[in-house]
């Protein structure tokens, strides 16, 4: 998983990296599923910006993210 930089956050590079990565799957997948640590508000908010849902909990209290893009 890319890991930004302390000293970058906060500062669009994480959006920009997920924008790419999404874009560069979208004809090539039906969607991304991903697991967020509870405590990574900023990653769960980022995913959240992109459209990523809460579909699950795994063990160790995980939330379970997805976006679909069948119905994008």
């Amino acid at each position: 998983a890319p890991i930004i930089q302390l000293a970058s956050q906060n500062k669009g590079a994480g959006t920009f990296l997920m924008s790419t990565f999404i874009e560069s799957l979208k004809k090539k997948t039906d969607g991304l599923r991903l697991g967020v640590n509870p405590k990574n508000v900023s990653a769960r908010r980022l995913y959240e910006k992109f459209g990523f849902v809460e579909y699950a909990i795994s063990h160790g209290n995980y939330p379970q993210m997805k976006l679909d893009f069948m119905n994008a």
